[in-house]
Formats: structure tokens, C-alpha cells, sequence
């Protein structure tokens, strides 16, 4: 929870695009965030085997384990299209850059939103695998 406030402070208070700090922000985004998404995966799988929360045992890991597997492949997925950019010569997208988005071919950022679409889809059926589970119960 700490670093998503953390984040959110960090959103608010980052430099201007060309500013020479934006480098150190970038990098501090990718740390905070990744930290904060690996700790959120570990407290799942954790807070579903505690006893107070009586879920079915056999689906309960089937279906975090899917949820990781889904999530894992978006962002490979990511990074694929990252290196192929980089290796066309035409990346925007490295994690120094400043602007990041703005300078991206419209072709190569609709496969971006493509992903976050389907992962966006994947991840409400996983909600609601979620839902129904703890509601069964």
C-alpha cells in the first residue's frame, strides 16, 4: 500500500519531460512499481491460504496461478515489442527517454493499446473466477 502512495506522490510531483531529473524518475516509476506489483502477487497467494478465508483449496491455486501466468505474458508480450522496436532503430520507448509516447508511430503504440485491451478483458474474467469463488464459499 506504502508504494502505491508512493507512486502517486511521485506522479504528481515528476519533472517536465526534457528536464535532465526525468531520468531518475523514470527509473524510480519502474522500481516503486515493480516492487509494489511483486509484493501484491506475494500477499495474494499468501491471503488466500489463511483459515479465516474459506476457500475451495483445488481452484483457489489453479486460479492465481492463471492470474500470474496472464499478467507475466502481457508484460512479456511488452517487452517483445519493446526489443523489436529498439533492434528497428525506431524505439521511443527506453526507459531513459523523456518522451516516451509522443514520439511513437501511431501503427506501432495501436499494439500497445491492443494488449492493454485484452488484458484489460482478461483481467475482469479473472475478477470474476475471484468472485464467484469467494461466493461460493
Amino acid at each position: 500500500m506504502v508504494l502505491s502512495l508512493i507512486q502517486l506522490i511521485m506522479g504528481a510531483l515528476r519533472p517536465a519531460p526534457d528536464s535532465p531529473r526525468r531520468i531518475i524518475f523514470n527509473w524510480m516509476h519502474l522500481v516503486t512499481g515493480t516492487a509494489g506489483q511483486v509484493l501484491a502477487v506475494a500477499c495474494v497467494f499468501l491471503g488466500v491460504s489463511q483459515q479465516a478465508l474459506l476457500l475451495p483449496s483445488p481452484s483457489s491455486p489453479a486460479v492465481l496461478a492463471a492470474w500470474l501466468l496472464w499478467t507475466l505474458l502481457a508484460h512479456l508480450l511488452l517487452h517483445i515489442h519493446s526489443c523489436t522496436l529498439r533492434r528497428e532503430g525506431s524505439d521511443r520507448e527506453h526507459i531513459c527517454s523523456a518522451q516516451s509516447w509522443r514520439q511513437q508511430p501511431e501503427e506501432k503504440s495501436n499494439i500497445k493499446k491492443i494488449v492493454f485491451v485484452v488484458f484489460l478483458l482478461g483481467n475482469t474474467a479473472f475478477l470474476v473466477a475471484f468472485i464467484t469463488t469467494i461466493a461460493s464459499v
